[in-house]
């Protein structure tokens, strides 16, 4: 708020209650000022589950147009894990002097493609077939929070030398959906602390938005997976709050 008077962080605060700093640092206050709150946007997100996001009055007011989950091969999305609820909260959820997300007036698809249960290269192929529907359905924004690196039976793993942008199958398809025409934003991953450290894909394609974390003051979060890609790409392509988030 360095750059507020007094008033306008009061302002700021009533509107947006805990979830100010967080809007705030990407400007999302003054986009909404603007009258941009997602309007006309289709927005698909690809996740592992949006558990009682059909029940929440954080979004009873959300445009869903539809849902599928691709592991189970069923509509129903709202029963399983509590990631992608979170992840959407942040986009979307509606709650004043609470919780207010950047694009609580899109329309929005949710897909589960994350698999739980196991880490296996399947889950980029639903990944894939997830964002060929979202590309069918006139989605123009792809938003996903999964990153991939290692799988249950090593053999499948990837390689620091595989984050070429080129190489994982996910990573690929991320292009494919790119070239077709959505924006793709993925997050970098959370893998700053572990041997690994670096971006997971589809982290690592130059056609992809990434997006690492920061702390409520703009410190970079040290979770935050790190870049760049083997080909020397700069990534992550930009910082948000990522460390104590309001959802």
């Amino acid at each position: 708020y360095n750059t507020l008077d007094i008033k306008e962080q009061k302002d700021i605060e009533e509107d947006y209650g805990s979830s100010a700093t967080q809007n705030v640092m990407i400007g999302i206050d003054a986009m909404h000022e603007a009258g941009y709150h997602g309007e006309g946007m289709v927005v698909a997100v690809l996740d592992a589950g949006f558990q009682n996001v059909d029940r929440l009055s954080l979004f009873e007011n959300l445009d869903i147009a539809g849902t599928y989950d691709f592991v189970y091969h069923e509509e129903e999305v709202f029963r399983d894990d509590s990631h992608g609820r979170n992840v959407l909260a942040a986009m979307a959820g509606y709650s004043p002097s609470n919780l207010i997300g950047g694009a609580y007036k899109a329309t929005y698809y949710l897909f589960k493609t994350e698999d739980v249960r196991s880490e296996s290269p399947l889950e980029e192929a639903y990944w894939i077939i997830g964002a060929e529907r979202a590309d069918s359905l006139g989605v123009d924004l792809i938003q996903s929070s999964l990153g991939y690196n290692t799988f249950d039976k090593s053999e499948y793993d990837y390689q620091h030398s595989d984050l070429d942008g080129n190489t994982a199958l996910i990573s690929r398809g991320a292009n494919w959906a790119a070239e077709v025409g959505m924006l793709i934003v993925t997050s970098a991953g959370n893998s700053g602390n572990s041997s690994w450290r670096k971006i997971t894909a589809p982290a690592d394609s130059e056609k992809v938005l990434t997006v690492g974390a920061v702390d409520g003051n703009e410190n970079y979060a040290s979770f935050s997976s790190i870049g760049y890609n083997e080909n020397g790409t700069v990534k992550p392509d930009l910082m948000a709050m990522g460390q104590s988030t309001v959802v």
